[in-house]
């Protein structure tokens, strides 16, 4: 549980219906004083992790650096007698309670999830566009499909690490389609691949007039992901000025475009990606530290292929079907 929360969290005690975890520094910075009610997030990660593992959690705080306590403890209490009379929010889990995962179950919900979020969007109507597929027969890509349906249904924002070409987009949709958000948006944007100058009125819009060129009324990203997920491939290229935005959006639900004075209210989860290590970009300073304690409340990491030679044989099928079923359409 601490290991998934991040944030130095430690085990104080732990009984058959309690655990009590604290930590000296708040996965959300210092300033996190200022927004206490970033605390549910941080709940809503114990609780999801502890319902998942346990059935059933209901999740106390009873000390945090958000209220200037000098530091947190959380207890997660997993008997639900005993948590009756306590304070809280509690969690239910509504996936099977067997100690071990059947992995083929698992992997067939997240796939089924996937499919109808595509079938949504009207990709079935082309036959060259096929519906997504999740290799995982590796143990470190079955940690990751345990991850995700541990993660999804929280309000966690979600940092995706590992190198170009591990399937990161794929996960932040797996996520998007296994949680509460699957029937509205999900937006991906690859920060890396927008001119410095363009990225800011990409994520946020601009108003018209706002600079020459902008003859109408801009729609960002973060607008048109609404009630949905929006994906920050490379999250690491964004430049200053879009980090203080996105730092805005994640602390108040809030933006204005480019060039705009209205206030604009947004209810979007953000996932993020990068094949970066973003804590040595903080330490170089060209990344925001409290910006990386946001993104990253859940750090998801998916290991090269080189780590994961289990799915060699796997993904070349899936790759040569694929290929094969492309070339052969419209084929006698």
């Amino acid at each position: 549980m601490k290991n998934n929360i991040g944030g130095q969290f430690s085990l104080a005690s732990s009984t058959e219906d309690c655990i009590t975890v604290v930590n000296s520094r708040c996965p959300f910075g210092e300033g996190v004083s200022e927004f206490p009610e970033l605390c549910r997030m941080t709940s809503s990660v114990f609780g999801g992790i502890a319902a998942r593992s346990f059935g059933y959690a209901k999740v106390e705080i009873k000390k945090s650096i958000a209220r200037q306590d000098g530091g947190c403890e959380v207890c997660v209490y997993t008997n639900p007698e005993l948590a009756k009379q306590k304070p809280g929010l509690e969690y239910i889990s509504t996936a099977p309670s067997q100690e071990k995962m059947d992995m083929d179950a698992l992997q067939s919900r997240i796939e089924q999830s996937l499919y109808k979020i595509w079938q949504m969007r009207g990709k079935q109507a082309s036959k060259k566009i096929q519906p997504p597929a999740i290799v995982a027969k590796s143990t470190a890509m079955q940690k990751a499909l345990q991850d995700i349906e541990v993660i999804s249904p929280t309000l966690a924002t979600v940092l995706i690490e590992g190198p170009t070409g591990v399937g990161k987009e794929l996960v932040a949709k797996a996520i998007h389609a296994m949680s509460e958000r699957n029937t509205r948006p999900f937006m991906a944007i690859n920060c890396g691949a927008i001119p410095e100058s363009l990225i800011e009125t990409a994520l946020f819009g601009h108003e018209k007039g706002a600079f020459t060129g902008a003859v109408e009324v801009h729609q960002g990203f973060c607008e048109r992901a609404q009630g949905g997920t929006l994906f920050l491939d490379e999250v690491d290229s964004l430049s200053p000025a879009a980090q203080t935005r996105l730092l805005r959006v994640l602390q108040e639900g809030e933006l204005e475009r480019v060039g705009g004075k209205q206030t604009l209210l947004v209810d979007v989860r953000i996932v993020s990606a990068t094949n970066q290590n973003l804590e040595q970009l903080v330490a170089q300073g060209r990344f925001r530290s409290d910006l990386y304690y946001r993104i990253n409340v859940v750090s998801l990491v998916i290991p090269p292929l080189a780590e994961r030679p289990e799915d060699f044989p796997y993904l070349v099928q899936l790759i040569l079907q694929r290929l094969n079923k492309k070339y052969t359409v419209g084929k006698s």
